[in-house]
This record gives C-alpha cells, structure tokens and sequence, in this order.
C-alpha cells in the first residue's frame, strides 16, 4: 500500500460506506490502485475528486482516511507531498458567528463549512477597507497579526508544519484568494482552492 499521509490526490469515488463517508481508489485501474475512504464525498459517486489524507491513523482504521477538497481535478493532476500546497477558502460573511457586532471565527466553527483534516490552526485574511486584516485561528479562539507581515513569514510562522496538519488560508473575497494564490505560486508552492461542503444535514451538530 502507497504512503498517503498528509498528501494532495485524485481519487475516484467508487460507493458510499456510510452517512457520510465513500470508499474510492487512488491510482484508478492502475497496478498501485490503493483503496480509501474519503468522508464528506457521497455525491460525487463514479466521478474524480481531490481528497487530503490524514497524516495520522486513527485507531481501528485499516483503509486511508482522506477528507474531501474539490470536485474540480485539474487535466494532468499529480499528486503533491504535505510541504507542495497550501489550501485556500472563501469565507462567506453570513458564516461569521456574531460577538457584539464584531466576527468570531474559531476553527470548530470553520470545519462547518471546510473539513480538510484536523487543523491545528489556520489563516483569515479580511479586506477592511484601506487595511487588510490577518488573524491566526485557533480550534477555540483567534488572535489578530501584524498584517505588514508578508506571505511567507505568516506561513512559516503561524501555520502548522505540513507533517503535522494541513495548511489552510481563508480570505473573505474571491479577489483576495486570486492575490493569495499568486504569492503562494510565488513561494514556488501549489494553493489549492477547497470547495465548501454541500452535505447540510449534518453541519448543524459537526464538531472540530
């Protein structure tokens, strides 16, 4: 069985296992064709998906565990290794958990809408009209950044390492992930844009 751990790949969804899990295949009618299960992918059965894998085994799971990111598999998609990409989201301001007229954003609230692997922390970039913002998010708490800090200090500095747990970037516009992207690209890293869940039924009692 090929390594998974912590890697970007294209995976088949083949059958759903459960509520909210489906088996699939890496390396689709291939000789290293590996079995997987990648949770929150249900709909997309017969169809090519990008998953993220876990870097740690659960105990008792014998197939991979991968999380769902994108329905959308670029032509000619190679996997990429923890330390190759970094993932980016849109964050929608009627997500915001309201605290006396100011956004409130821990993590626990963010894997509603997002779920690529448990996240130790995470970054927000807002537009704040003339300033852009920078928070670093925690599972129950955030804390706002020096945003004259460039890209790559906040990487190395206030995300996790890639051997650990996934590095997410979440900015409140499409125009902003355009710009994130480029400096990513520039840091001679892949951004990879994650798709919002769509399975509702269950969001309203997920926990991180």
């Amino acid at each position: 069985m090929i390594c998974l751990k912590g890697k970007l790949e294209k995976v088949r969804i083949i059958e759903q296992c459960s509520e909210r899990c489906s088996l699939g295949y890496v390396n689709f009618n291939d000789k290293n064709e590996t079995e997987v299960i990648v949770s929150d992918s249900i709909k997309y059965l017969d169809k090519d998906i990008l998953a993220r894998f876990n870097n740690y085994t659960k105990h008792g799971n014998i197939l991979p565990l991968g999380n769902f990111i994108s329905s959308q598999v670029p032509k000619d998609f190679e996997s990429f290794y923890s330390d190759e990409f970094i993932l980016l989201g849109k964050w929608k301001l009627e997500w915001n958990i309201p605290d006396n007229n100011n956004f409130y954003l821990p993590l626990s609230h963010v894997n509603n809408y997002y779920e690529p692997g448990k996240m130790g922390s995470a970054l927000f970039f807002k537009n704040n009209g003339d300033n852009n913002l920078v928070y670093q998010l925690f599972p129950n708490s955030y804390d706002e950044l020096d945003n004259s800090q460039d890209i790559e200090f906040l990487i190395h500095e206030h995300l996790p390492s890639p051997e650990s747990h996934p590095r997410v970037i979440l900015c409140d516009s499409q125009d902003y992930i355009k710009i994130i992207k480029k400096d990513i690209r520039n840091l001679e890293l892949e951004p990879v844009e994650m798709e919002p869940l769509t399975t509702k039924s269950f969001l309203s009692h997920r926990r991180y």
